[in-house]
């Protein structure tokens, strides 16, 4: 399940029902919200200013205003809504310093503080990116609200995936702790 079975797709259901009884006009100011690229849940607070011209209209019938309001709660909730599920893929890189590229990327990384960490969580229902982190912590916060499997490639191994969700790691992956 993903923003588009609980969200996406009742809207649109809304708006073709709204085409059916004669109002195309809201009908395609919703449709017109929705859109799916880029794949993120950026669409959702404008669809639900739709909803509101819905719940404003006088025309419109009690129960499709009933559930433009089930759906500009689903909105405020996305992630209550959705569960939590799927997979967050969380990296940290390298922020360049303006230092020429050679020299700089061959610099060792000292710190955590030299990158950003950056996620993804979702699939084909639901997709989004992660706001940029300066902390690992911070990263795996947002992640573990959002699924029970976060894989991790963190700055002291870039480019080894660990394993930072619930449970024991699966085989592939090792267990997520920080260097000593």
């Amino acid at each position: 399940m993903g923003r588009r079975s609980v969200f996406d797709k009742p809207a649109l259901t809304l708006a073709n029902d709204l085409q059916s009884v004669g109002r195309p006009d809201l009908h395609h100011r919703i449709v017109e919200a929705l859109r799916d690229n880029p794949l993120t849940d950026d669409h959702v607070g404008e669809v639900q200013e739709r909803l509101v011209e819905v719940l404003n209209d006088p025309r419109v019938a009690e129960r499709d205003k009933n559930e433009a309001r089930r759906l500009i709660a689903v909105g405020d909730d996305l992630l209550g809504a959705i569960g939590r599920c799927g997979v967050v893929h969380m990296t940290w890189r390298r922020i360049p310093t303006g230092e020429p590229g050679p020299v700089q990327w061959a610099r060792p990384v000292l710190a955590e503080d030299e990158g950003i960490y950056q996620g993804s969580w979702g699939g084909e229902e639901s997709y989004e990116m992660s706001p940029e982190f300066t902390s690992l912590d911070e990263a795996l916060m947002w992640a573990r609200v959002r699924a029970p499997s976060v894989i991790v490639r963190p700055w002291w191994d870039k480019g080894t995936e660990y394993w930072a969700g619930d449970g024991p790691p699966p085989d592939r992956y090792r267990e997520l702790k920080r260097p000593q």
